[in-house]
């Protein structure tokens, strides 16, 4: 989930999970601004981060149990989420959004990364081949 200044914390080992920290959401949202026809988007379990963080109650990814934190302590989640989306429109940023996202067994973003790369590999030892010929 894109947004800015909450850290996605493991509730056994209290370490933020690299790429769901504040740090890297504002790095991430920096490379956006820089690159100004940049397209975002947008999907992931809304209503399970925001259910979660208003009941107090953890989020479960591979059996681990997470808890999303403001840095500061002092910002709801759906304010921070209001916040990051308006600095992206600010800085003329589209948007995409896509809601509702449905609940998957597997990753899909790892799942249409490996496709694409097995298709990028595929193709290149397709081209190796026919140019061998």
């Amino acid at each position: 989930m894109y947004i800015n200044d909450f850290n996605f914390i493991n509730i056994k080992t209290n370490d933020i999970k690299t790429r769901c920290s504040s740090e890297y959401m504002n790095n991430l949202k920096n490379e956006i601004i820089k690159n100004k026809r940049s397209i975002v988007v947008l999907g992931a379990w809304y209503s399970g981060y925001i259910n979660a963080v208003r009941e107090k109650v953890t989020i479960t990814q591979n059996k681990t149990k997470y808890k999303l934190v403001h840095i500061k302590n002092n910002k709801s989640i759906i304010k921070g989420f209001e916040v990051s989306i308006q600095n992206l429109l600010d800085n003329n940023i589209k948007i995409i959004l896509v809601y509702p996202t449905p609940v998957m067994i597997f990753m899909t973003r790892q799942k249409i990364l490996n496709k694409l790369i097995m298709k990028r590999i595929m193709f290149s030892t397709n081209a190796t081949i026919l140019s061998m010929d």
